[in-house]
């Protein structure tokens, strides 16, 4: 018989990039069929299967269980791994999962995992299942935000999307996505380029590390280049810092010009001594592998246009400016209630582009993020736009699933969970809001397994949590009433 972690494996050789899981849809789709279950796609590829209760469960309440098939892609920089074809390449020690130098998938694929095997197995008796496996939640949530709700029977609901196994989220905080452009004027070719490449940083989940004291490439990158060009003149030709803005960035690269050629020492110098004095600020987790390096850049690369001065100092302003971390507190606490991070800057050839992810717990403390972001794009001439929303999940103890999975998970485990709310985007409160807009009264809850280092190369997941949790959610259905 098919264990959990088995479908995990099964999944991990599917591309499922956000935007693109057309593919890990057929495969569900496909099982849905050979088990002769409904199943419905709509053009978001998000699909919803419908399982029928066993004999003795008929009349219990249905249960959705819900899970994204995306995953963020990230990689090493010597990688060779194309994640629109290749399979990730699952490395298994010591009970644990990872991959080889790129993200695992676990976050979402384990609770995609638990999800197939509920699909195809009748190992426990249960009601009528639900399963609704949404697209694009790594990019905003745009596949449960655009599910028709009108589909689901179930009141109570059990998404399959956190990280550790012994916590039942019931809260979370709110997002939304804003894009900074700045406008640039490019002079002339360049004659001489250098670059700066900044590289190692351990970066992490922008909700759940952004209050650890991780370093963003992106924003060391602004400070380095407004040293240099504080002594000496630069033009820009390229910038290129984060991937994903739920990721803090883990590298920067900077090509530019130096106006004097008897400058160049100084400035590798400048280089060295900034390296030293920032390595002792780091965590132990980003001193590790931390580096700067200045270099030539290849000869054959030189043809690229050189920003104005003006520009160039637009561009240095825009990344000291950008905001990073927690600005906001839950009173009398160490969680994080607000935060933002920018993930992503990009020079192109007529704008400066940045991306911010801001997360919330209150309508209000997003309002204030986005007046700050709207200065700086003021102030430097530029334009922000708020790109993206979804709402946040109001924390609330005490409901018959919560009670229901504390009973199953304390029988499995031994121990009783730990109920948190949580600083990171969760579609719960997408399904939330939609289900009561229909008349509904949703009971929800998140769990997951073990994952570690999510959103990064380091990510692994415990073989064991997942079999354990695959087992307590069997358990709930028993007290689901």
């Amino acid at each position: 018989m098919k264990q959990t972690i088995d479908y995990f494996k099964d999944i991990s050789v599917i591309p499922r990039a956000s935007g693109s899981e057309e593919k890990i849809a057929g495969y569900i789709c496909d099982l849905a069929d050979k088990n002769r279950l409904y199943r419905y796609r709509d053009s978001a590829d998000n699909v919803l299967v419908k399982k029928p209760a066993t004999p003795g469960y008929e009349n219990r309440p249905s249960v959705l269980l819900t899970a994204h098939t995306d995953m963020v892609c990230e990689k090493t920089p010597d990688s060779v791994h194309d994640f629109s074809g290749d399979a990730i390449k699952i490395i298994e020690k010591d009970g644990f999962l990872s991959a080889d130098k790129t993200t695992l998938g676990a976050d979402n694929g384990g609770g995609v995992a638990v999800m197939l095997r509920l699909m195809e197995n009748n190992e426990s008796p249960h009601p009528q299942l639900e399963f609704l496996f949404t697209s694009s939640e790594e990019t905003g949530m745009q596949g449960a935000a655009a599910f028709d709700y009108s589909l689901i029977d179930s009141d109570f609901v059990i998404n399959l999307d956190s990280e550790n196994f012994s916590s039942v989220c019931i809260g979370c905080a709110g997002g939304s996505r804003y894009r900074l452009e700045i406008p640039v004027e490019r002079t002339r070719n360049a004659e001489k380029l250098y670059q700066v490449e900044i590289t190692g940083l351990s970066g992490g989940h922008s909700g759940t590390d952004i209050s650890k004291n991780r370093k963003n490439a992106l924003k060391i990158s602004g400070e380095l280049l407004s040293q240099i060009n504080d002594k000496y003149p630069i033009c820009l030709a390229s910038l290129s810092a984060g991937g994903k803005d739920n990721v803090i960035p883990v590298y920067a690269r900077a090509t530019f010009e130096i106006f004097r050629n008897s400058d160049l020492s100084a400035v590798r110098e400048l280089c060295s001594d900034f390296y030293r004095s920032i390595s002792d600020s780091l965590e132990a987790c980003d001193r590790k592998k931390f580096r700067i390096k200045f270099k030539k850049f290849p000869a054959e690369a030189e043809n690229l246009r050189i920003l104005s001065f003006k520009s160039t100092f637009a561009v240095i302003s825009a990344l000291l400016l950008a905001p990073f971390g927690v600005t906001e507190f839950i009173p009398g606490t160490a969680m994080p209630s607000a935060s933002v991070n920018p993930g992503i800057a990009e020079l192109g050839e007529k704008f400066y582009t940045g991306v911010f992810l801001s997360r919330y717990g209150s309508e209000f403390s997003d309002l204030c993020t986005g007046n700050r972001l709207a200065s700086i794009a003021s102030l430097l001439g530029g334009r922000l736009t708020k790109e993206s929303s979804y709402p946040g999940w109001p924390y609330k103890r005490g409901s018959a699933l919560q009670s229901a999975y504390e009973k199953a998970f304390s029988e499995i485990s031994g121990n009783k969970p730990l109920f948190e709310s949580v600083h990171a985007g969760l579609e719960c409160g997408i399904f939330s809001s939609k289900l009561s807009a229909l008349g509904k009264t949703p009971d929800i809850i998140s769990v997951g397994p073990d994952l570690y280092a999510i959103h990064t190369v380091n990510e692994k997941m415990d073989i064991s949590s997942l079999e354990k949790l695959y087992a307590v959610v069997c358990r709930t259905f028993e007290y689901i009433r």
